[in-house]
């Protein structure tokens, strides 16, 4: 064979083994809390991600809109690698408990995810005492999913209990403080144009009936 062309061939088997075994890496996952949220911080006692795929923490994150620049954190940074897998599904539900995404089979075993259905796959899922306003929500479930072309967020938490109303589809949870207080958690946010932005989870220090049919 001539030289060239083995030295060709060799390049080319270089550059598509190190694209197929490429090593996971980490992206930077941002989870943004909108509504009456003045700061979030989170205490992860736990997380599940999919097997080989990194994982380097929970962090909080700020930023203005409008000038880009850093201001007291209203959301989290995850950092970890993103490949989805039912296995992370499996492991918080077996962490917490089989209703923490589904309702159970009887009345008294209510869904406390804002989905209210078992994700298909999840790419990681962060467990542990989330902290908004100094005010403190303990057992939450952070996940990140896929839909369509873009990742999305999961919230759910033992304390918390879905908003089933038939006059309303809104895709909420009632979550209870420590200190007794009630929060209604919102899957994304609404914008003027009617799209939901798949990084956002809006909330209110009030009920989820308060927020929607009061």
């Amino acid at each position: 064979m001539n030289k060239v062309i083995l030295q060709i061939l060799c390049l080319i088997y270089f550059f598509i083994s190190n694209y197929v075994y490429a090593k996971p890496h980490s992206h930077d996952n941002y989870v943004y809390f909108t509504g009456d949220t003045k700061s979030v911080y989170f205490h992860m006692t736990n997380h599940f991600i999919t097997k080989h795929q990194p994982f380097k923490g929970v962090f909080p994150a700020g930023i203005s809109l409008k000038s880009r620049t850093p201001v007291p954190p209203k959301g989290l940074l995850i950092k970890a690698g993103r490949h989805g897998s039912y296995d992370v599904v499996e492991d918080v539900e077996n962490a917490y408990c089989d209703n923490i995404f589904n309702a159970g089979d009887s009345d008294d075993q209510p869904a406390r995810s804002t989905f209210a259905h078992e994700p298909g796959n999840l790419n990681f899922a962060v467990l542990g005492n989330l902290i908004i306003n100094g005010k403190q929500f303990n057992d939450v479930v952070l996940a990140q999913g896929k839909s369509g072309a873009s990742n999305n967020w999961w919230f759910a938490g033992l304390n918390c209990t879905y908003f089933d109303n038939s006059n309303v589809t809104a895709d909420a949870v009632d979550c209870n403080a420590t200190d007794g207080t009630d929060w209604c958690f919102t899957r994304g946010q609404t914008s003027e144009y009617g799209s939901t932005s798949p990084n956002h989870i809006k909330l209110r220090q009030q009920t989820c009936y308060e927020e929607y049919l009061k």
